[in-house]
């Protein structure tokens, strides 16, 4: 990518699409039904999501210790949390439960970070690259709930 303010840089564009290899390969062990060590692929997957939605809202922690204390603070804080909030209980629901909690999670914590990037608060090629994550994030989950017809 170039040095525009709006181009979003290498690192973080392929890092990102690194990250979503798991999405889509334990997405298609569900669908193909191959076995996983330790596990079932959709245990995995529900696993992995929780992890990936935790850092997320870590991104958000991260934009709030990096302006200024203002009106909004506790807004900012709060919502950086509720993603590791979610993740971690939405493990010990019923696998089809617990992957749609974390897709609609996902897509929701999209929406707070577009709205950030519309306030400023976080550069614009950030919500670019979490548009087109997140898009694949939620197809992929959706992809394993559908998919999913019991322990794999």
């Amino acid at each position: 990518m170039t040095d525009s303010r709006n181009d979003i840089p290498r690192p973080a564009l392929i890092l990102g699409l690194a990250g979503l290899i798991p999405f889509f390969g334990l997405s298609a062990a569900i669908a193909l039904r191959v076995q996983t060590p330790y596990g079932s692929a959709s245990l995995w997957l529900a696993a992995y999501g929780a992890i990936i939605l935790s850092f997320m809202g870590g991104a958000q922690w991260g934009l709030a210790v990096a302006r200024p204390v203002r009106k909004g603070a506790w807004r900012a804080y709060a919502v950086s949390t509720l993603p590791a909030l979610v993740a971690w209980p939405a493990l010990f629901l019923p696998i089809t439960w617990a992957l749609a909690t974390l897709s609609v999670t996902f897509a929701s914590l999209l929406g707070y970070d577009l709205w950030t990037v519309r306030r400023g608060e976080a550069p614009e090629w950030y919500g670019q690259l979490r548009l087109g994550l997140t898009a694949a994030v939620v197809l992929c989950l959706t992809f394993a709930i559908l998919a999913n017809r019991g322990p794999v």
